[in-house]
């Protein structure tokens, strides 16, 4: 599990150093194609342009929150890690199934999360979820979650 968690934390430097040939997206909004400038782009329509080569989304702190992560994460099969931080999100949906590739989902401090659906074990490479700052996460409901996913680590730390 720590090559998981060095990974998410690779994948944040990452995300903030831009390396060339890759799509991040970072900061609460998306950011496309690191190829020369970066480019901003206000909507996930734009972001959907780029969507084979995003390995990092960052969709946290958005206004208005997010209550789901949106049914389009489907489309970046590529995705390594996925920020949903600080948002309203209490609704993971099926199509989360499609980013094969997913390793690291941060969870952290959306409040209205109560548990995790059982189909997140169906991801192959998914290794952590965040799980910070989320006050409904009693000590009996992380036990429950850690024994529902016992080849994923959880952060609640």
């Amino acid at each position: 599990m720590l090559s998981a968690l060095l990974f998410c934390l690779y994948l944040q430097v990452f995300a903030q150093q831009n390396k060339a040939n890759e799509t991040v997206f970072y900061q609460g909004m998306y950011s496309i194609p690191v190829l020369n400038p970066p480019k901003k782009a206000m909507s996930i329509e734009d972001a959907i342009a780029y969507k084979d080569s995003v390995i990092s989304l960052e969709i946290s702190f958005q206004s208005p929150k997010l209550t789901s992560i949106p049914k389009e994460i489907e489309l970046f099969p590529n995705l390594k890690w996925l920020d949903v931080s600080y948002n309203r999100v209490s609704i993971i949906p099926r199509e989360i199934l499609n980013c094969k590739n997913l390793v690291c989902l941060d969870l952290t401090g959306n409040q209205y999360l109560q548990t995790l659906p059982d189909f997140l074990n169906e991801l192959p490479n998914l290794k952590v979820i965040k799980l910070k700052d989320i006050s409904s996460m009693s000590s009996t409901k992380r036990v429950a979650l850690q024994k529902k996913f016992p080849k994923i680590y959880l952060d609640f730390k």
